[in-house]
């Protein structure tokens, strides 16, 4: 399925450490209909230490159509106490 190939794109943006890739995460994880690729920005976007997001990430809580492990996860990243 295409949201496949876009959690997969997103999952190599992280691991090439592609930072340049911030604004069209947080686009992500604002606009997806997806929840896997919206879940998967979330997470991209905690590794990428993304505090700007921060705020976002804790309104996805209140999302039931993402799993919470996946945003409690993405906010461990983010290494802030």
């Amino acid at each position: 399925p295409e949201w496949h190939i876009r959690s997969a794109t997103i999952v190599e943006i992280i691991s090439l450490g592609y930072r340049e890739s911030i604004p069209e995460l947080r686009n992500i994880l604002k606009e997806e209909k997806n929840p896997s690729v919206k879940a998967t920005a979330a997470i991209a976007l905690g590794e990428f230490q993304d505090k700007d997001s921060t705020l976002e990430l804790v309104k996805l809580l209140n999302d039931k159509s993402i799993p919470t492990d996946a945003i409690i996860d993405a906010l461990k990243r983010m290494q802030d106490p």
